[in-house]
């Protein structure tokens, strides 16, 4: 295995083709109503911070984490994703579209085809089996925890993941220095796309790589070490950098990183048809799910079992296997977060999660430490593939009803991610916000403008503060409001003193905040009723003074209120 690469035949190029037109099928129409609609508002924040990475790449790169949203904190941009190697990447994209999250969409497309074509690459040069690698391809394309993931370009885009594998086998195999460059800048595009993924390819690539070098005994010699030390050192610095501005952050605490762990229950829940069944109750939160779905899960603990009882296959494909059952484990265990429990309301004992999450800096950063288990459905994926290609090789001539049971496998997989509930087409459509006159208006005044959107977060609903964060992109004017993986820790006073606008104690606050201008969007109003006397009472406010009424005849007016 990996001895050379596999040439690419015309078998190839219709498989290719066939996981193109799988894969526009499966979420195509979604690329389609991105014009008009989203159904996430995590759409919106994922769309606008493509927006001003290409604003900012393009009128002031040296202040890229200077977004425009939570006022007047510094390096806002570092509250979720910067996604810049997604801005980089699909900045030709945006040029023909203009459209942010039409944009994102099709590059969700294409970097899941890239997906499946590095996948089927990889499996490939392990197996010599072009039906084992194709079935292994389909089982990550199109796996149902990612599936989970799809408003999330950072989670749901893998594109560089498997070719990174890919290169970093075959620098095993060979201690070609071409092969590490492949690894190393694989690794570095795959962690300017995403810093969840920094982190797990960091995870993989440390398990594999020990474990190829202790298991297949290789020495490098004093070159390889220096250009081994050399190139991370490269890529390390360029990481630092962009990922600096996240030091500046407070870390996760404890307690939110249990509230979106994996729990024993949740392991065993692999399968929405459990919950449907009756037989576990759901859990509360959609990051808690570990769906890997049935089929998959057979087929890993099909080859699991396998591997197990062929402990005298030594080869180097057997061995292989076992290191990733091994990283698979290590994933498992880390899925839990800090405490290994049973269910949610039991007592557990402290996992290794707990000392990633102390002594390696990034990791104090991830929300949902159950998303390690991308690396589960990865690794188990493999195994599959490499499991079928054993099965398929007993035969001297590859049997037809073997090929058979597998079609009809990947047919019953691809059937329960169309029906999946958490499939993104099942999510109901909401419309896109457009430019108003308000947008227009804003982006008339000067740059240095702060402007305050309200109403503000009522009663803690964040629907809003996602919109008004997305129709930023049509001004870029400074804001308090935003929505972000973080919040500003005297966001909750403001939300708790805004509750009593206009009276002196919230107009002081909005002052010393810097407000030159409040928006007051009619149609966020949980009782419209309560407008009317609000405009009174602003209108007999000290400080405040009505300069404006626009988009009168949208379903959403504007009031534009100056602060003096």
């Amino acid at each position: 295995m990996f001895e050379r690469v596999v040439p690419w035949k015309k078998i190839d190029s219709v498989v290719a083709l066939g996981v193109a037109l799988l894969i526009l099928w499966m979420y195509g129409s979604l690329a389609v109503a991105a014009s008009s609609f989203y159904f996430h508002v995590d759409d919106l924040i994922i769309a606008w911070t493509l927006a001003w990475d290409w604003h900012a790449l393009t009128t002031d790169p040296l202040h890229l984490f200077q977004a425009n949203i939570f006022f007047p904190e510094q390096n806002t941009l570092a509250y979720s994703e910067h996604l810049l190697g997604v801005a980089i990447l699909a900045w030709p994209i945006q040029l023909l579209t203009r459209h942010p999250l039409v944009t994102l969409r099709i590059f969700s497309l294409l970097a899941l085809w890239v997906t499946a074509i590095g996948m089927y690459r990889l499996l490939l040069d392990w197996t010599r089996d072009r039906v084992a690698a194709g079935v292994g391809m389909l089982l990550w394309t199109f796996a149902l925890f990612p599936m989970n993931h799809f408003p999330h370009i950072h989670l749901f885009n893998t594109a560089a993941l498997p070719w990174m594998i890919w290169a970093l086998h075959h620098f095993i195999k060979t201690q070609s220095l071409r092969w590490l460059a492949a690894t190393e800048g694989l690794f570095l595009v795959l962690s300017l796309m995403s810093g969840h993924y920094m982190l797990f390819g960091a995870l993989m690539l440390v398990v594999l790589g020990v474990y190829g070098t202790l298991v297949f005994e290789i020495r490098f010699s004093r070159k390889q070490v220096f250009a081994i030390a050399g190139g991370t050192g490269f890529v390390g610095a360029i990481l630092v950098l962009l990922f600096f501005p996240y030091t500046t952050l407070p870390i996760r605490s404890i307690l939110e990183n249990l509230q979106f762990s994996a729990t024993g229950l949740d392991f065993l829940a692999f399968t929405p048809a459990i919950h449907a069944l009756g037989w576990l109750s759901k859990p509360p939160l959609p990051e808690q799910t570990l769906y890997l779905g049935m089929i998959p899960a057979g087929l890993a603990g099909w080859s699991i079992v396998q591997l197990i009882r062929g402990r005298r296959e030594a080869d180097a494909s057997f061995l292989w296997s076992l290191g990733y059952l091994l990283l698979a484990i290590i994933a498992s265990f880390l899925a839990f977060g800090p405490l290994i429990r049973w269910s949610a309301n039991s007592a557990g004992v402290v996992g290794p999660y707990a000392l990633l999450y102390e002594w390696i800096p990034g990791f104090g950063g991830i929300r949902v430490p159950s998303r390690v288990f991308m690396i589960v459905v990865f690794a188990f994926s493999l195994l599959s593939a490499v499991r079928i290609a054993r099965w398929r090789a007993q035969d001297r001539d590859p049997r037809v009803w073997k090929i058979a049971v597998l079609a009809i496998l990947m047919i019953g997989f691809l059937w329960e991610g169309w029906f999946h509930p958490l499939n993104p087409r099942y999510k109901s459509l909401r419309p896109l916000p457009e430019p108003k006159e308000i947008d227009a208006w804003l982006a008339e005044q000067a740059n240095d403008t702060v402007v305050f959107h309200y109403p503000f977060y009522t009663k803690l609903r964040v629907n809003s503060e996602a919109r008004y964060t997305y129709e930023s992109i049509y001004h870029w004017r400074k804001q308090i409001n935003g929505y972000s993986g973080h919040i500003p820790p005297w966001m909750l006073y403001l939300v708790i003193r805004m509750e009593h606008f206009p009276d002196r104690l919230s107009i002081e606050r909005l002052k010393f905040l810097g407000i030159d201008y409040i928006i007051l969007h009619t149609e966020e109003f949980d009782d419209p009723a309560a407008l009317k006397p609000l405009l009174e009472e602003i209108k007999t406010t000290p400080g405040l003074s009505i300069e404006g009424f626009v988009d009168q005849k949208s379903q959403d007016p504007h009031y534009i209120i100056r602060l003096f």
